[in-house]
């Protein structure tokens, strides 16, 4: 795709723990690593619940203890995330796939609940739950029948719209079966094709598997068509203007194994492959969700990158970067006559045919992907960002997810603003780069 290039982790969860002359660093505490956290039996309670926090403080002193506990995955040192991320095909079989089989057949399937189920427990209570509606759209549940304590805002009013655009996307004939096929289709997909994700265990009312993934030797389909804007001679030239303004970058040689999240290309790798933004958080309103609701037996993914997965066409997510020769052309074209001012100036193009993604994808189905942005044109499910869990827990979370949404800065904004109906609707941005 064109572009100016952009290095670094954008958006995409980058590590303090970098890559140095080729090398990884240990990092401190020389404790083997360990699968840990991402299982419903894991033994210790630091990483079978959530820890949240009131204070940055409180966290970072909770998270120096995590820190002695030494790394979180036995074949690569260097990894230090919160749980642990899977970071090849040999872990992605033994610790994902596998697992998932002793579950499964540990674990009997609960009877199918219908859509409009809804529960609601404090700790230690028995959930209370019951059955209102069958399968199809939800518009006739009459919020009046709705019990006290069990309220579901999402079933009726307004906000009926965001369950029924889910419903019409897994109606889509590729999400209308989930199937063992179909969750490692799309476990492939997202591990061989995009990179990374997070898969999602929920039986008997209980997150079962929380398991974040990330492919270390992946390699894109696109890079053949990646093209430098015409104002750079090639990749040296690049750089070399690139340093007046930024620090030097540890640059992937080879373009092929270089990543996209949205419109950032990621360039550089991270000595643990793969950040741990968001993920306390996810799990964190994962559990909670089983705990004060009915959920039915179910499998899916999140993707907490900055742009959504699986088109709804099947064409490639990431269709911007597969630019044709006669778009390539008209660029140059536009730099020879009017300079890079004319090149700024050339309208934002669509692929004419956007490319299908491989065959061996779309021959089989697709498993629900959950992701925070989504529209029409995409599968993707809505999933409330991260920040949303923050406001609504005003609790800090591990690593450090700072106090931006805590109880105490909350009440310092609204003392300033005032009452709501003061505030001016407008937009927000989340990210440093993606936006």
């Amino acid at each position: 795709g064109r572009g100016r290039g952009r290095g670094g982790g954008g958006g995409d969860g980058g590590s303090k723990y970098q890559r140095t002359g080729g090398q990884y660093s240990r990092g401190r505490g020389g404790k083997p690593g360990r699968i840990r956290g991402i299982y419903y039996d894991e033994k210790d309670p630091k990483y079978k619940t959530v820890p949240s926090f009131e204070t940055v403080e409180e966290c970072k002193e909770f998270y120096l203890d995590v820190k002695r506990d030494g790394g979180s995955n036995p074949d690569y040192p260097q990894m230090r995330q919160f749980y642990t991320t899977l970071a090849d095909e040999k872990q992605v079989q033994e610790y994902l796939l596998k697992k998932r089989k002793e579950i499964i057949a540990a674990c009997p399937k609960v009877p199918g609940l219908t859509p409009s189920s809804f529960a609601s427990a404090e700790v230690g209570e028995e959930k209370r739950g019951r059955t209102t509606a069958t399968e199809g759209p939800m518009k006739d549940v009459d919020p009046t029948s709705i019990d006290p304590g069990l309220d579901n805002r999402f079933l009726y009013g307004d906000q009926r719209v965001v369950v029924e655009k889910n419903q019409r996307k897994l109606a889509l004939p590729f999400m209308k079966e989930l199937s063992d096929d179909a969750v490692e289709n799309t476990l492939e997909y997202m591990f061989n094709h995009l990179r990374c994700g997070i898969y999602v265990m929920i039986r008997g009312n209980e997150l079962k598997m929380f398991v974040p993934f990330v492919n270390k030797d992946y390699e894109n389909n696109w890079s053949r068509h990646f093209h430098l804007a015409p104002m750079y001679r090639d990749m040296t030239d690049y750089y070399r203007q690139k340093r007046d303004y930024y620090r030097k970058e540890d640059i992937i040689p080879d373009v092929k194994n270089w990543w996209a999240n949205g419109n950032i290309i990621d360039n550089e790798s991270p000595a643990d492959f793969w950040g741990d933004q968001f993920l306390a958080q996810l799990k964190n309103y994962l559990q909670e969700t089983c705990r004060s609701r009915a959920v039915r037996d179910c499998e899916f993914f999140f993707n907490k990158r900055d742009y959504p997965n699986l088109k709804a066409d099947l064409t490639e997510a990431y269709d911007f970067l597969f630019d044709t020769e006669e778009m390539i052309q008209e660029e140059k074209k536009a730099f020879e006559e009017g300079g890079e001012e004319a090149w700024q100036r050339l309208p934002p193009r669509r692929h004419p045919s956007p490319p299908l993604i491989p065959e061996k994808y779309r021959q089989r189905k697709f498993a629900p992907i959950l992701s925070f942005y989504m529209s029409d044109s995409f599968a993707d499910l809505a999933l409330p960002p991260a920040e949303d869990w923050l406001g609504a827990t005003g609790k800090i979370f591990p690593p450090d997810s700072g106090d931006l949404y805590s109880r105490k800065k909350k009440q310092e904004v609204e003392m300033k603003i005032g009452d709501w109906q003061n505030k001016v609707p407008t937009a927000f941005f989340r990210g440093g780069a993606t936006g």
